[in-house]
């Protein structure tokens, strides 16, 4: 199977692992430990999409173990990030259609650019300005996804067609480097 598809399903297969586990994450709550819960599932889509996507690159030779390791972090902070842009934006902008279209495209943005740079420093078969376009574009787009959705699922459609996305554009890079 080509890269870019097994990077797409993967992708899709990670952004429904962040939502269930959103789901089983409690959220809201005060305390110590409900802080550290919180922290916990404001990074966890970031965790889950560069453990699936860091290792899948490792498997197939375009990464070294180090590096799907040190992918972690950097795009666990991208998420976070674009969550905590997306969640300052709900209380600036409002819940309205508009709002939300506009708060998607900035979220999806600052994590595209954010998990851009991240995984710049760390695979080189991301270092091609094509490659970090598209994957720009990719996020910024699929930020949109925050708007759509059906009642209740939202953020279903939102991990499983962003994550989706960006990780098509990370497996189109790995297949320009196979090439090489």
């Amino acid at each position: 199977m080509r890269p870019i598809v097994t990077a797409a399903a993967l992708g899709a297969v990670s952004g429904g692992l962040s939502y269930l586990g959103l789901r089983y994450i409690r959220m809201e709550g005060s305390g110590g430990g409900a802080e550290i819960v919180k922290w916990i599932g404001a990074l966890w889509p970031g965790i889950i999409f560069a453990i699936i996507i860091g290792v899948w690159l490792w498997r197939i030779g375009r990464a070294k173990g180090w590096q799907a390791a040190a992918f972690v972090p950097l795009d666990a902070g991208a998420w976070y990030a674009a969550y905590w842009f997306a969640i300052n934006g709900h209380e600036d902008i409002g819940l309205n259609l508009k709002g939300l279209w506009l708060i998607g495209l900035a979220a999806g943005f600052v994590g595209a650019v954010l998990l851009s740079v991240g995984a710049l420093l760390v695979f080189r078969s991301f270092r091609r300005a094509p490659v970090v376009i598209a994957t720009i574009v990719a996020g910024t787009v699929a930020g949109l996804l925050l708007a759509v959705g059906v009642k209740g699922w939202e953020l279903l459609v939102l991990f499983v067609g962003w994550q989706a996305a960006v990780a098509a554009c990370i497996g189109w890079g790995a297949e320009q480097a196979q090439r090489r």
